[in-house]
């Protein structure tokens, strides 16, 4: 079972600030993350959605406003207990998180998904699996952004990070850049 970040409606939780909500995801995940310096931090609770598309919630967004990019971080924990498999099983929505993690609300033959190798994976993030995928956007993003770039990291057992990267015309080599710039900020621990 996936524990979404935004299902907090019936706890204290929704009382804490978006900041320390996320600080409190990435802690229980045990993700080391240091937001880069070079953008705008935003830490605003919130869901994204793109006409039928919605987008796992997140609790900590970053802004270039130079390049027209915008970057919505989503860290979702992953619950393996048997009580929780269980309980899923019964209502027939039980579907074992390390190999269906990935839900590109994309068309897979159009934008195909690009797998980062085991060992890169492994060393770069301590995860076991990562990689890239277009998303196509039916319209605009906050009646601003075109197109959509994400980046997942899947680490069995714990958490799937997806950082959905929209921008407008902008040249391929610096988003990749961006990519790698912010990436390089993010690491599982143990």
């Amino acid at each position: 079972m996936i524990t979404i970040a935004s299902a907090f409606g019936q706890t204290e939780d929704n009382k804490i600030p978006d900041k320390e909500m996320f600080t409190r995801i990435l802690q229980r995940s045990k993700i080391q993350y240091d937001p880069p310096k070079e953008y705008e931090q935003l830490y605003i609770g919130q869901n994204a959605q793109i006409e039928m598309i919605l987008l796992t919630a997140s609790w900590h967004q970053l802004k270039a406003s130079k390049d027209s990019l915008f970057v919505y971080f989503t860290a979702l924990e992953i619950d393996t207990t048997k009580a929780s498999a269980e309980k899923l099983k019964k209502f027939g929505l039980y579907s074992d998180p390390n190999k269906n993690y990935l839900k590109t609300n994309s068309d897979t033959l159009s934008y195909p998904v690009k797998y980062d190798p085991r060992d890169f994976t492994l060393k770069k993030y301590s995860a076991d699996r990562s990689g890239t995928f277009d998303l196509s956007l039916p319209k605009r993003y906050k009646n601003e952004y075109t197109f959509c770039k994400v980046l997942f990291i899947h680490k069995d057992d714990r958490a799937d990070i997806k950082l959905f990267f929209f921008y407008n015309s902008i040249d391929p080599d610096k988003l990749e850049k961006h990519i790698k710039r912010i990436a390089d900020h993010i690491k599982f621990k143990g």
